[in-house]
């Protein structure tokens, strides 16, 4: 069904113009930003091991959108896209891109989402709702020893009495969590599409949120004590559903500046893209980090494994009946995998 929503970031984003930015000029309407810590659960055939020596990292070009939120009265609420001027993980210096203002003075909240900008964001503010779209697209980039872009969603809440004045300091804490297979083979065969079919979720679609309520590190707390056979937890779990606001939809989405509709889709499917595809080693030490970004609560409820090869031949892990395997938010799920008889 359509709907005519007015669509956050319409257009280009200028070519980046705000990457000429350097640090000494103005900075009355910008901030800094760092990512969270991510943690990485390793489940291999002989060892089992967490660890939290990893970051996601920005890069140049990377846009988030900033909200001042009025919690009373949402009309007065506003958002603005602001753009990465640099590389890094620590106090990256983020800049308006002249899409939308964000007022100096703080109504009840400074909140910032990553990624943001054209195609990813929907906002209800103009309709008296603190609630946005975010777009979890169903295919994702291959990137060698490194995450998808623009794919592992992440918020961050201003300090009480901050103003966006250069000094604001937002950590970003990641919403979603990160499946990273290790396939080896025998054969070494050459890979070009990983997509993973999920049994009891959607991978993709337009998730509902409404921003004030959003609180990555609740969040985490909820789903690391996930247990649907406890009354108890699911209630709280409904009431904490209800009370963000969530909900996934497939939808068709006028845009009125151009007169465009996009469809974005809501689906059980996430695919990995490898442009050129990758050479499987016959060992886990020396075979390629499969990364690919996943929604909380995914492979909980069992899953398939799909893999494609550079020849067209596929091979098809049946894990639908395993449900020891649950996403979290800001964690790393490293994965080992034998598809050498497949």
């Amino acid at each position: 069904m359509k709907k005519v929503l007015k669509c956050m970031g319409m257009m280009a984003l200028v070519a980046l113009a705000f990457t000429s930015c350097k640090k000494n000029e103005d900075t009355k309407r910008s901030f800094y930003a760092s990512g969270a810590a991510l943690r990485i659960e390793n489940v291999s055939e002989d060892r089992a091991y967490v660890d939290t020596d990893s970051k996601f990292h920005f890069q140049q070009g990377d846009v988030c959108m900033v909200f001042n939120i009025d919690e009373t009265t949402p009309t007065k609420s506003h958002a603005a896209l602001y753009g990465a001027v640099e590389d890094g993980v620590t106090n990256v210096h983020f800049l308006n891109i002249d899409y939308g203002e964000v007022a100096e003075d703080m109504l009840d909240g400074y909140y910032a989402f990553y990624p943001g900008g054209p195609g990813r964001t929907v906002t209800y503010l103009y309709q008296g709702e603190n609630k946005c779209k975010f777009y979890v697209a169903p295919e994702q980039e291959y990137r060698e020893g490194m995450v998808p872009a623009n794919a592992l969603y992440a918020a961050a809440k201003a300090s009480d009495g901050s103003h966006l004045m250069g000094d604001t300091y937002f950590l970003f804490k990641p919403i979603n969590g990160v499946l990273q297979l290790k396939l080896k083979d025998e054969n070494e065969r050459t890979i070009t599409k990983v997509e993973i079919v999920d049994n009891g979720f959607s991978l993709s679609g337009l998730v509902e949120l409404i921003i004030p309520e959003v609180d990555p590190a609740e969040m985490k707390a909820l789903f690391d004590q996930y247990d649907l056979s406890n009354p108890a937890y699911v209630q709280r779990l409904n009431e904490y559903k209800a009370r963000v606001g969530y909900n996934v939809t497939d939808e068709i989405i006028h845009n009125p500046v151009d007169n465009t509709d996009t469809h974005y889709v809501k689906g059980n499917r996430m695919t990995l893209n490898i442009p050129g595809g990758v050479q499987l080693a016959n060992n886990y030490d020396d075979t390629p980090e499969l990364n690919i970004v996943l929604r909380p609560l995914a492979l909980s409820q069992g899953f398939h494994i799909i893999v494609t090869f550079d020849d067209n031949t596929t091979a098809d892990v049946n894990l639908s009946n395993y449900y020891g395997l649950m996403i979290n938010p800001g964690t790393v799920h490293v994965v080992p995998g034998n598809i050498t008889n497949l």
